[in-house]
């Protein structure tokens, strides 16, 4: 660990702390900065995908969730967050493991 959180164990703390808290992931509209994990791990996606979370691509009006195991969710606009939250609760260990 050090002492700017840049370390890839803190980093991932950051980020399930932020899930869990707002029930989504982060996007740089909401004051998250994904800058540090682009910089570390090449993109953000990329970031997603080595904690075992959905990488996510806009398509038009709806955004794309792609889980570690295949499948894909499209959330519309407007779409209770509560729906990919729970979905990503059961698709994605990470989220369910309190020693992370």
């Amino acid at each position: 660990l050090n002492e700017r959180g840049t370390c890839p164990a803190q980093l991932k703390e950051r980020l399930l702390n932020f899930i869990h808290r707002f029930k989504k992931i982060p996007t740089r509209k909401r004051g998250f900065s994904d800058w540090v994990y682009a910089s570390r791990f090449g993109s953000f996606n990329l970031a997603l995908k080595e904690y075992g979370l959905p990488i996510r691509y806009r398509s038009g009006s709806a955004t794309d969730y792609f889980f570690p195991d295949g499948s894909m969710y499209r959330k519309h606009c407007g779409e209770d967050p509560d729906i990919l939250y729970s979905i990503m609760i059961k698709k994605c260990p990470v989220l369910n493991n309190d020693a992370s």
